[in-house]
């Protein structure tokens, strides 16, 4: 009897399981703002890169100081923009405000450190900000064996506002000191 018990829960349970169907669900048409509530709850990481243009030095010469170990501390703000090499990561594409610290050594390398804003370009001409990142970053200023300078910075941010809000991104910024028409920073990175 105990053996004949043991084998119906045994059939009892593989009916049960067996019997139970997996549902696909269609994929919902998910609208900007759903995508992005649906992209922050999944904490999806999104690779992006795209180029960085400097539009203005706001305060070139908000401090320049000569200190006594030969080195040079130097502070100011400067305004870029970034642009994602694809429409589809608008959500680190806009301006960004740089505020600028830097320690230049006796060689002409230097440290910088410093914080940063992001604000998402809208997405036509003259709509209001998506939203924005705050950031902090640091980077260096290397030479070659060749004399060719290597200026590399890191940033983390945090989206503090609007279809940002809630995400996390790191960027790499590398100069690339030959662009025409000017300097500009190539950036790679991703958010979540």
């Amino acid at each position: 009897m105990k053996r004949s018990n043991l084998l119906l829960l045994i059939i009892g349970v593989a009916i049960i399981f067996f019997s139970c169907e997996k549902m696909d669900p269609l994929v919902p048409d998910l609208s900007s703002d759903q995508a992005t509530t649906s992209l922050k709850a999944a904490k999806v990481k999104t690779s992006f890169s795209g180029v960085c243009s400097s539009t203005e030095i706001l305060d070139e010469q908000g401090l320049y100081k000569e200190l006594p170990n030969d080195k040079i501390m130097n502070r100011f703000i400067t305004v870029w923009h970034d642009v994602a090499d694809d429409p589809a990561h608008w959500m680190v594409t806009g301006q960004t405000t740089w505020y600028v610290n830097q320690m230049i050594e006796e060689d002409g390398s230097f440290r910088y450190w410093g914080k940063a804003e992001l604000i998402v370009d809208g997405v036509n001409e003259g709509d209001p900000s998506r939203g924005h990142w705050e950031m902090t970053w640091r980077g260096y200023l290397t030479f070659t064996p060749e004399g060719a300078p290597q200026l590399i910075a890191d940033a983390v941010g945090q989206g503090k506002s609007g279809e940002v809000k809630g995400l996390v991104a790191k960027w790499t910024y590398t100069m690339d000191f030959f662009a025409d028409p000017g300097p500009v920073y190539n950036f790679i990175g991703v958010y979540h």
